[in-house]
């Protein structure tokens, strides 16, 4: 073999590895592209989840504030008893005589 065979030689070998080094790493961005659109998935159906549940917890609020209401107006135990079934307590506070008005 003479040095220009040789030089051939290794420029093709180095040629091959460096080619089936990008192949081997374009594959590997197809893998991780495809891991990288399920995860994006998941996220948007966890950030609609999130976006569905703001209203309703308003909602929740809003009936757990008027059944707490309506037991204490009418010291009502059953409602009372099933609030606190649920982790909702409330304590009733009379109202204590009028403030005279701090007026200078």
């Amino acid at each position: 073999m003479t040095s220009n065979g040789f030089a051939r030689d290794w420029k093709f070998w180095t040629l091959a590895a460096l080619g089936t080094l990008c192949a081997l790493l374009t594959a590997f961005n197809f893998l991780l592209d495809a891991d990288i659109r399920t995860l994006q998935t998941n996220v948007a159906t966890r950030q609609q989840f999130i976006n569905e549940s703001v209203p309703l917890a308003r909602v929740n609020s809003q009936i757990i504030q008027t059944l707490a209401n309506m037991s204490a107006q009418s010291n009502d135990a059953a409602i009372r008893d099933m609030l606190a079934r649920h982790g909702v307590t409330f304590s009733i506070t009379e109202p204590g005589p009028p403030q005279p008005d701090q007026a200078e």
